[in-house]
């Protein structure tokens, strides 16, 4: 949805007697003839809920008069994915590139209007601007990744009159925090979870043969730092005596593409393994385990239609003579980032550092006459 504000934004404060560089303006310095504009754009904050207001900060230097005929900024929240997939045609192995892109918003907001479109004139000196745009509800975390990522800007723009127009762009950071009660909706995740399955191998000199395997996990729905445990029921029917299951929880970012059509591209991390080996013959054996969730990044993209984030469980069986790395199952998981528990003790010996640190934050607090650290600026 396309948004566009006209109403004029009054400055915080101008000085006609400050250059780029921030000394006093004399005529024939050299920042005078070099430095014609100087754009300074940073925000309040270093990242975002949705919902809140983002508070972005303009900052114009001119060194001599200045002609314009707008001076806007743009909000912008976009996906997007690229990638490329082997494919065999005619005979033949090529490349094919897929994409797709999806808008969460788009929102304008001008700054300076001249009173026609002939134009107006900025005299010499600095003006400070203040934009504030509340973000959507329903948008997904910052991400970056190999094959697409999920971006925030605010990008400002000065229309010159039929000239080059100059941009200048920042990104700001999104935290979209999960649903506390987002596991109750789902009401499979808070009961055991068991997965069937069995393989059946065999040659041309033996008999058919049948491995069953069942997993189960007592709930599916988990924290980054706990443990996962698990058992594992194995049905050795024909007495294999010599097998491997390989059990793997791994991270699943799948990155979807609309053209030139539909295909997804799958990025796999395995976070932890457990495995377990046979020697001996049985009928019947049953092993139990842990698996640990470490503490990784996990970007909320629940509301990203292209790239999503994904946990699972694979169980892989390997025999001697036969076969090689089979998957037998699979599990979904629902993990959330977690949080570090520290104890009484340690809190009453953590407690004069933190005053020591809330003494040292209240000397960064932010200066109305300079940018914070991460602005971005640029000279035109």
């Amino acid at each position: 949805m396309k948004v566009r504000d006209k109403t004029t934004t009054s400055p915080i404060c101008c000085s006609s007697a400050v250059t780029a560089d921030g000394t006093m303006a004399t005529k024939g310095t050299e920042s005078s003839s070099n430095n014609v504009v100087k754009c300074v754009l940073n925000f309040d904050q270093l990242a975002y809920r949705p919902g809140s207001g983002v508070k972005c900060m303009i900052t114009l230097t001119f060194a001599e008069a200045f002609e314009y005929r707008n001076i806007s900024i743009r909000f912008l929240g976009q996906s997007n994915t690229s990638f490329s997939k082997r494919k065999v045609a005619a005979f033949k192995h090529r490349f094919a590139k897929y994409s797709a892109s999806q808008e969460h918003f788009r929102w304008y907001k001008d700054v300076v209007s001249s009173v026609d479109d002939n134009g107006s004139i900025l005299q010499p000196g600095t003006y400070k601007y203040e934009v504030t745009y509340t973000l959507p509800h329903s948008i997904p975390s910052t991400y970056h990744g190999e094959h697409g990522s999920v971006v925030y800007t605010a990008k400002l723009s000065i229309d010159k009159h039929f000239k080059d127009n100059p941009e200048l762009t920042k990104e700001f950071i999104v935290e979209s925090p999960f649903e506390d009660t987002a596991h109750l909706f789902v009401p499979t995740l808070d009961a055991p979870i068991t997965v069937d399955n069995s393989i059946d191998f065999c040659c041309c000199c033996c008999r058919p043969s049948q491995l069953g395997i069942s997993t189960t996990i007592p709930t599916g729905a988990y924290t980054t730092g706990q443990n996962i445990p698990l058992t594992v029921e194995c049905q050795n029917i024909k007495n294999i005596h010599r097998f491997k299951l390989d059990i793997k929880l791994c991270k699943i970012i799948s990155f979807h593409s609309t053209q030139p059509e539909t295909e997804v591209k799958k990025d796999i991390k395995v976070l932890s393994q457990l495995v377990l080996t046979n020697k001996d013959h049985f009928d019947t054996k049953t092993w139990a385990g842990k698996l640990k969730i470490p503490f990784v990044d996990i970007p909320n993209l629940q509301k990203c239609a292209i790239i999503d984030v994904q946990f699972v469980i694979r169980t892989m069986a390997s025999i001697d003579g036969a076969l090689k790395n089979v998957q037998l199952n699979e599990i979904s998981l629902h993990v959330e980032p977690g949080k570090a528990v520290i104890n009484e003790e340690a809190n009453e010996k953590l407690a004069p550092l933190a005053k020591e640190m809330e003494e040292f934050d209240s000397l960064l607090l932010y200066d109305a006459e300079s940018p914070p650290l991460g602005y971005t600026e640029t000279i035109f």
